[in-house]
C-alpha cells in the first residue's frame, strides 16, 4: 500500500495577476516546475523572486526545460486554511511520473515554481518521491485562487 505524500510548496506573498475588473480579462494560468541550476548554466534563464522581507529579491538560474507544466495537471481546487487560500492540484499519472523522474537528482536542491512567467517560489526539496497531490499555499486572494484552480482543471 502506497503512502500518499504531498509536496507543500509555500508561496511567498507575490501577486501573480494584474488587478483587473473581472476574471474574464485575466489570461489563462501557466505553471512550470523547473530545476534551479548553477549561474551561467547553458539552457537556463536568470529569474528574480521577491524575498520575504519588503524590497528583498533573490536571483536564481532556472532551467528552460520544465519538469512539469499545467498540461500535467488533472484538476485543482481551492482549500481555504487559516485565512489563506491554498490550491491543491492533482497530477495526471504521467505528470506524477514526470515530477518524480525530474526531481530524482534534486534532493536538498531548489525547485523553481513559476506561475504566469513569474518565479514565485523555490523550495529546497527534502524528499524526491511524491504522490499525485501537490498543495500550493500562499497569499492568494479568493478570486486569484479560484481563477488558478479553474484554469488548471481543464
Amino acid at each position: 500500500m502506497k503512502t500518499a505524500l504531498a509536496l507543500v510548496i509555500l508561496f511567498l506573498a507575490v501577486p501573480v495577476f494584474a488587478q483587473t475588473a473581472t476574471d474574464k480579462e485575466l489570461p489563462p494560468t501557466t505553471v512550470r516546475f523547473s530545476a534551479v541550476c548553477e549561474d551561467g548554466y547553458p539552457e537556463s534563464k536568470e529569474m528574480t523572486m521577491k524575498g520575504r522581507s519588503a524590497g528583498a529579491t533573490e536571483k536564481l538560474s532556472v532551467l528552460n526545460d520544465p519538469i512539469i507544466t499545467e498540461k500535467d495537471i488533472l484538476k485543482a481546487k481551492v482549500v481555504p486554511e487559516g485565512g489563506k487560500n491554498n490550491i491543491v492540484i492533482t497530477l495526471k499519472p504521467t505528470g506524477q511520473t514526470k515530477l518524480n523522474a525530474g526531481v530524482a537528482d534534486l534532493l536538498n536542491k531548489q525547485l523553481a515554481i513559476i506561475v504566469n512567467d513569474e518565479l514565485v517560489s523555490a523550495p529546497v526539496l527534502r524528499s524526491v518521491k511524491f504522490a499525485s497531490m501537490v498543495e500550493i499555499s500562499g497569499d492568494f486572494s479568493e478570486a486569484q485562487a479560484a481563477k488558478i484552480a479553474a484554469d488548471l482543471s481543464h
